[in-house]
């Protein structure tokens, strides 16, 4: 799975970086969307040398690099996780007709730039998806050039609870074997991202045997209800419809992930009061252990 990241994702006005909030909504995107990259296997990041110029070399930087507190923290993170995965392309000209509707660059200065890496991604037929700026509604954006006649849609989102409603996404961040478990581990705390998280939490090697085969329909729940029950305490998980948490011996703990009649379920137990284990997964039809 490949991506470009949107212009409007890197760069930010000076007037919107005087505002704290946006200024901090802005970097803990910038950060993200460059940490999920590294969360895709196999995946490639397309970038080109006139965009690369333009947001390391230009005369008027962005505000993360002009300030000085900013860039000594900043660059090198932003700089490191620039060059994993990177692909670079060599846009050509004859590809760079193209027109993105809606609109989605707001930065002038990044448009031609970025246009003309699309036009040539998809006159080389190389398929690709956008990591959109903060807080932007996840998109479908048609890229068509009418001299060559040739016309696209391509996927656009901006945090990783949409890049979950695409198939191909599960599939490319669902773990293979128990080698993943780490990777797995990784999905979730992105997903836990500065939300008021109770407990620390691993994988037995059993459950993530257990969900490698799974189909597509449980991953997001699954993944949306682990980081849930990480969020709550134990009477308000019993409390809470989704999850359904109760004992079932030894102290083994059930939640469910999905309803009745498919009613998918993890069992799970407290290694102390902080940390949590989770221990397996049984789909629609399989006998929990232990009953």
């Amino acid at each position: 799975m490949n991506f470009v990241i949107n212009a409007n994702a890197l760069v930010i006005s000076e007037e919107l970086w005087d505002n704290d909030k946006e200024k901090d909504d802005f970097l803990e995107h910038l950060i993200n969307s460059l940490k999920l990259l590294k969360l895709v296997p196999n995946s490639s990041f397309f970038w080109s040398d006139e965009l690369e110029t333009l947001l390391w070399s230009q005369p008027s930087f962005p505000p993360w690099r002009a300030n000085s507190d900013c860039k000594n923290a900043l660059v090198p993170i932003i700089y490191r996780n620039f060059s994993l995965n990177q692909e670079t392309i060599f846009p050509c000209s004859f590809f760079s007709e193209y027109t993105i509707t809606p609109t989605l660059n707001k930065i002038a200065t990044f448009e031609e730039a970025f246009t003309k890496l699309c036009g040539t991604l998809l006159g080389c037929e190389k398929n690709f998806s956008l990591l959109l700026e903060h807080n932007q509604n996840d998109q479908t954006y048609l890229y068509k050039n009418s001299l060559l006649k040739l016309e696209k849609n391509i996927d656009g989102k901006s945090d990783i609870y949409q890049w979950l409603n695409q198939s191909e996404f599960l599939t490319k961040i669902w773990p293979k074997n128990i080698s993943d478990n780490c990777m797995f581990k990784d999905i979730i705390k992105h997903c836990l991202n500065k939300k008021n998280t109770l407990y620390d939490f691993e994988f037995e090697d059993a459950f993530i045997r257990s969900i490698v085969d799974i189909e597509n329909r449980y991953k997001k729940k699954m993944i949306e209800n682990i980081a849930l029950r990480l969020q709550l305490t134990t009477s308000e998980a019993r409390a809470n419809g989704s999850l359904q948490e109760e004992d079932i011996g030894d102290n083994v703990i059930r939640i469910r992930i999905t309803p009745r009649p498919t009613s998918s379920r993890i069992h799970f137990k407290f290694i102390n009061s902080r940390k949590i284990k989770f221990l397996m997964f049984y789909g629609p039809g399989e006998h929990d252990d232990g009953l």
